[in-house]
């Protein structure tokens, strides 16, 4: 046996796309649509999960509107008092009070993850 690299495919998401929503086609074989495309069963049901978390979008990730302020913060490392809400996908950020900037960083690096 030789000692080859494993090569990685790196595929479109229109391909992956196509292929998942071939698969949501009722009486479709994850196996058989497997072999069609030459792609691993298992490779088929990690993109159907993307996919119902709507991580599969044709488009680019969304962008946030931001508006920039000065506003000077109550103490040093917070934003000041207020409500807001952050959605990624199908994961919901629901944030009050006083911000730590550094904690909304890795909240929000938490969700897309």
């Amino acid at each position: 046996m030789t000692d080859r690299p494993r090569k990685y495919q790196h595929h479109p998401t229109a391909f992956k796309r196509q292929v998942v929503e071939a698969s949501l086609v009722p009486g479709t074989s994850v196996a058989a649509l497997a072999l069609e495309y030459g792609i691993n069963a298992n490779q088929i049901w990690a993109w159907r999960k993307l996919y119902n978390e709507g991580r599969l979008n044709m488009a680019a990730q969304p962008l946030l509107a931001v508006d920039v302020v000065d506003v000077e913060p109550k103490s040093p490392g917070t934003s000041p008092a207020g409500q807001f809400e952050i959605t990624i996908g199908s994961a919901r950020l629901r944030v009050s009070g006083t911000v730590d900037p550094l904690m909304l960083k890795t909240a929000i690096a938490a969700l897309r993850a």
